[in-house]
């Protein structure tokens, strides 16, 4: 389990194809942290560590998960969110994240507005469902807040620090972003509707 709260922006190293799967490397600072068989989360993705050194580490990413998520449109020289699993003694600082994606968001609108930034991110009308104003959400592994909700889309505001700490800052309109709904929220709302 991860907690929306992003250790380090990695860089892309390399992309090599295995098959229909990818392995990918990533340069960071949290390399040192890792052994073989680690989890960690890649723009939300929790993945296996099979490869690494001090600076680099190696995951494979099977066919299933890069047709569901944004993994799928890295590149070398791609920036991605990095976050070590959760230790049960920690505080949870944002909210519980599984690492498991729900679905591709797409960015429709991103303004620096004074002090802080507003992103609004477009999803499908179905998953609306699972948005609670003031709510948790995670985008791209971050875990943040729900200030608006519409047809087929949120809202929310960054403060610098998210952004600047963060891989929305090379993130543009259009581009997409992995979306995890609240799981807690996911599990009350399917108790609900079971009984």
């Amino acid at each position: 389990m991860f907690k929306g709260i992003i250790g380090d922006v990695g860089r892309v190293s390399s992309l090599i194809n295995k098959g229909e799967n990818k392995i990918i490397s990533i340069k960071s600072k949290l390399a040192k942290e890792l052994t073989i068989g680690s989890s960690i989360a890649v723009n939300g993705v929790c993945l296996t560590v099979i490869k690494k050194n001090d600076e680099n580490f190696s995951c494979e990413i099977i066919k299933e998960t890069l047709k569901n998520t944004n993994l799928k449109d890295l590149k070398i020289g791609s920036y991605c969110n990095l976050e070590l699993p959760m230790k049960i003694s920690e505080r949870i600082d944002g909210h519980i994240i599984l690492g498991h994606i729900d679905e591709i968001g797409k960015i429709i609108s991103f303004l620096k507005k004074g002090n802080y930034y507003s992103l609004k991110i477009k999803i499908k009308k179905e998953n609306r469902i699972y948005l609670v104003k003031k709510g948790s959400i995670a985008v791209d592994g971050i875990s943040l807040t729900i200030q608006d909700i519409f047809l087929d889309s949120f809202l929310l505001y960054l403060i610098p620090f998210t952004y600047e700490n963060t891989n929305l800052k090379y993130k543009k309109v259009n581009e997409e972003v992995n979306i995890e709904y609240d799981y807690l929220g996911k599990y009350v709302l399917n108790k609900r509707i079971e009984t």
